[in-house]
């Protein structure tokens, strides 16, 4: 009995760390998705207001992607802007990655073109060198999860002998 236990214990908590893992693989898989949203939206925004003089509210509402739309992004944003958007606490992103794009996001549509146009090409190689370190960081932690799985799997292995 006190064997079947054991043995159910350390199933569970081999299970538990397998779920932990797909968990965080989730987790960046988001991250990276909100961050490639978020470049899109920049270039459409860019190609939008400077190339064709399209008013904001108007690009707002035409652009459309599914990661930001699925966490509810794209709704705010039109009702309210891209300010608002980012500061709504809905991306999977931290206050400080955003800090640049929300300072962007501030001057949007009160700069002089020449200024918007380097604000926007700032603002979107700074979002590139993020979606950079970000790809970095998973392979990094691509490999500590394959060891962790790995590992949980042949435990798991180990028990059911």
């Amino acid at each position: 009995m006190l064997e079947t236990l054991r043995f159910l214990g350390s199933a569970l908590m081999t299970l538990a760390a397998l779920g932990s893992v797909l968990f965080l693989h989730k987790l960046e898989y988001r991250r990276e998705a909100e961050l490639l949203g978020l470049m899109k939206l920049l270039s459409f925004i860019r190609s939008g207001m400077l190339l064709h003089r399209i008013p904001l509210e108007e690009i707002y509402m035409r652009f459309e992607e599914e990661t930001l739309a699925a966490c509810g992004f794209l709704t705010v944003l039109r009702r309210e802007g891209l300010c608002h958007a980012l500061t709504a606490d809905l991306l999977s992103l931290s206050t400080e990655e955003l800090s640049f794009l929300i300072r962007y996001a501030d001057g949007l549509g009160e700069r002089f073109l020449s200024e918007e146009e380097e604000a926007s090409a700032q603002t979107r190689e700074t979002l590139q060198a993020l979606i950079e370190q970000h790809r970095g960081e998973k392979k990094r932690s691509f490999k500590m999860k394959r060891t962790l799985i790995l590992t949980g799997s042949g435990m798991l292995l180990l028990l059911l002998l």
